[in-house]
């Protein structure tokens, strides 16, 4: 079965965004991933950072050998990854004494010309 992603080669894939309560309003950061991703999951553990799970390049096609990758090589480690949300950045490693979750700059900044 082959599933059609919309625009499966744009690289609005490899971005990232912050939806900021109360104002439910979206932020782009400039953090994107390093590969299109979609299909994922994804969860927050600890206090500041986002566990990313699984997914699949949205451009590959799948119907030819039954894979979510080109050559069955997800480039995250076991298909994992984690991104700090107050830093807003990625790393591949869960850091338990990490700080409390603070708003990212840029959505400070927001609040703070409103």
């Amino acid at each position: 079965m082959t599933v059609d992603i919309a625009d499966a080669d744009d690289t609005g894939y490899l971005d990232v965004f912050v939806l900021s309560m109360p104002a439910f309003r979206w932020f782009k950061t400039n953090a994107p991933t390093e590969s299109r991703r979609a299909n994922h999951f994804c969860q927050v553990i600890g206090q500041r950072q986002m566990l990313v799970i699984g997914g699949r390049d949205p451009s590959h096609d799948s119907s030819s050998d039954g894979s979510f990758w080109p050559n069955d090589a997800d480039p995250w480690t076991r298909g994992l990854n984690i991104f700090d949300m107050t830093g807003l950045k990625w790393t591949n490693a869960y850091n338990a004494s990490a700080k409390k979750y603070e708003q990212p700059a840029i959505v400070k900044k927001y609040y703070t010309n409103q």
